[in-house]
């Protein structure tokens, strides 16, 4: 009876409601940086703790309006049983309330509780209806593109307001927008300067498929829009997924918004500052050949995962570990050999395609061995030191597996999709050694919610959520899909990205005015610079001048030959300032140049320059 007269009180409601608004308060009371998870102080948005209310508020209520409308009786029995996981938040609070310094799960905990609590409505509300009434499949195709295209827009306006910050610099976007330039332009494939040949870093020919688009828009916004149509378009692709594996129009939406909310996209539009990499363009290739693989719609998978690889050869050991699972899990069950030969063929091809790649085709092209495994030269000196580093080097392999940074940082990652990927194993296991690799990196900036490293396994686990969503039956299966929806929109929130979340790292605050109007006069001055004119800049700077032949102080020669010199004095990012301060004295000293007032910049234009 006292139980009872519990939870048909609206004491349950308050408690749960309460606590979970409690904790959304002190947790942003406490700022959290989100880089590296580390305890820091950065700034916070004025305003934004209302609005963090807000956003959790309108959780709340829709689960509230699904569960009222479903269950005409007994709603707030209903309501306390579907909101007891908010009751989580309650250690949040009593952190907070003793004064002890924030949890890194913290924000796990919010997202999670929250999304249990939307799924457990919307479950008990609807019951073996789950699917809710037929709607034309269409209908839903065009809403989770619609999400998409908006997403993508968003995508792009964060990177260029980055831009406008100069917080979007030279290092990889530039580098990358100048390969692609200089293809156009007939001065060596995929070459980003006469100094280094093509393929030095990465291999990776697809980038040529922005050619053609160099020609309809000369600028080198191209890559800022080739990468946000690239993360928008894993929404469909994941729709797509979800769709292929049985699930109806309404939860296949969900699971493909929530794609787009996973805080591994959505703040890759950020990227750690670099503003672009060439693997975000194949994460949407690399679900859609997933969903062709399991198909065995053999043509369609090939053509879309050497689209994926094409991007970069990092891609490979994704489908090293998807023919590897497949070989020993075989997607339609058994043991048999002759089932699992695809999985075996597969496995082998992407390993000597690898070997392929990185010992004879990249040395071949840019005269020089492959370096990336030198990020593991804590494990071994070779592919075959590295593999054999669980027994000859377990202490360093398994102390970073299973380090806590490496552990809470796949929690948030598999957090953010609601943990469905648990409940579909075989397609968790696709991208171990992707995975691995990633976890056995000692640079700690690579654990790191909005670095590149990670986005093969966010792509990989995107498909496993929506099969574990699947997996989960007809009755459950919206209702995981809503749980996906909220997490992801709630911890992407909490990292920064939606147009009304705070501030999380410190290149994301926003630029003060002189700062904003100092960018503003710069790009007037880059748009009146010939394109074959010679520049000289500062990292963030050069991004600006990357239509003109530009080289960043770094790869300065010494010699007073630029047309046209942009120096930041106070940037420290990718520069030494000693330096920059070196190539400013010696452009002054030659005679050769006059300054032109901008805010906090040196503008060096040379006499003679024809500007």
């Amino acid at each position: 009876m006292h139980e009872r007269r519990w939870e048909t009180s609206g004491a349950a409601v308050g408690i749960e409601a309460g606590g979970a608004i409690a904790a959304v308060w002190l947790l942003l009371e406490n700022s959290y940086p989100t880089a590296i998870y580390k305890v820091v102080a950065f700034e916070i948005t004025p305003g934004v703790h209302w609005l963090s209310l807000v956003l959790v508020a309108a959780v709340l209520a829709i689960a509230a309006l699904v569960v009222s409308r479903g269950a005409p009786g007994g709603r707030l029995r209903m309501l306390s049983k579907a909101w007891s996981p908010l009751l989580l938040n309650l250690l949040i609070v009593a952190r907070a309330l003793a004064g002890i310094e924030p949890l890194y799960l913290e924000p796990l905990i919010l997202s999670v509780s929250v999304g249990a609590a939307l799924g457990l409505s919307v479950y008990m509300a609807l019951g073996v209806r789950a699917q809710g009434p037929p709607v034309q499949g269409r209908v839903w195709l065009v809403a989770i593109l619609a999400v998409a295209a908006l997403a993508g827009w968003w995508f792009y306006d964060v990177q260029d307001g980055m831009l406008d910050g100069r917080a979007y610099g030279w290092r990889d976007g530039g580098l990358y927008y100048a390969r692609v330039k200089n293809t156009a332009q007939a001065e060596g494939f995929l070459q980003e300067t006469p100094a280094r040949e093509p393929f030095y870093d990465h291999f990776g020919p697809g980038l040529a498929a922005l050619v053609p688009a160099w020609f309809l828009w000369r600028s080198y916004r191209i890559v800022m829009a080739a990468q946000a149509a690239a993360l928008a378009l894993l929404g469909p692709a994941v729709y797509l997924y979800a769709r292929g594996r049985g699930a109806r129009g309404p939860a296949a939406f969900l699971l493909g918004a929530g794609a787009l909310f996973h805080p591994s996209v959505s703040q890759l539009a950020y990227s750690f500052s670099y503003g672009f990499h060439p693997i975000t363009l194949a994460m949407p290739l690399v679900v859609v050949s997933i969903h062709f693989w399991e198909k065995r719609r053999w043509w369609l998978f090939a053509a879309a995962a050497l689209a994926a690889v094409s991007m970069e050869e990092t891609v490979l050991p994704l489908y090293v570990g998807l023919g590897a699972v497949s070989f020993m899990w075989d997607m339609r069950g058994g043991w048999s050999l002759r089932r699992r030969w695809a999985g075996a063929v597969l496995g082998g091809v992407s390993v000597a395609l690898f070997l392929v790649i990185t010992k004879l085709i990249m040395p071949a092209v840019a005269g020089q061995e492959y370096f990336q495994m030198a990020k593991y030269a804590h494990l071994g000196e070779g592919f075959l030191d590295v593999l054999a580093s669980p027994v000859l080097e377990a202490q360093a392999f398994w102390g970073l597996l299973l380090a806590k940074r490496s552990i809470v940082f796949t929690a948030l990652l598999v957090g953010s999709a609601a943990f469905l990927p648990l409940f579909a194993p075989r397609q968790l296991l696709y991208a171990v050694v992707v995975f691995v690799f990633v976890m056995l990196l000692e640079n700690e900036n690579v654990k790191n919610i909005s670095f590149w490293y990670q986005s093969l396994v966010v792509a990989a686990w995107l498909a496993a959520a929506a099969a574990g969503a699947v997996r989960l039956g007809s009755e459950r299966r919206l209702g995981a899909a809503a749980a996906m929806a909220a997490c992801a929109l709630v911890l992407c929130h909490f990292h920064g990205l939606m147009p009304f979340s705070r501030i999380t790292m410190a290149f994301q605050r926003p630029a003060s005015a002189q700062a904003r109007a100092a960018t503003a006069e710069l790009m007037r001055i880059a748009e009146g610079t010939p394109r074959d004119a010679r520049v000289l800049a500062t990292m963030r700077e050069a991004m600006l001048f990357a239509d003109a032949r530009v080289r960043p102080v770094d790869e300065w020669d010494g010699l007073a030959d630029a047309d046209l010199a942009v120096l930041d004095p106070r940037s420290a990012w990718g520069q030494d300032p000693a330096r920059t301060r070196e190539a400013f004295e010696a452009l002054i000293s030659s005679g050769a140049y006059v300054i032109e007032p901008v805010e906090g910049v040196w503008v060096l234009v040379r006499r003679d320059a024809d500007r």
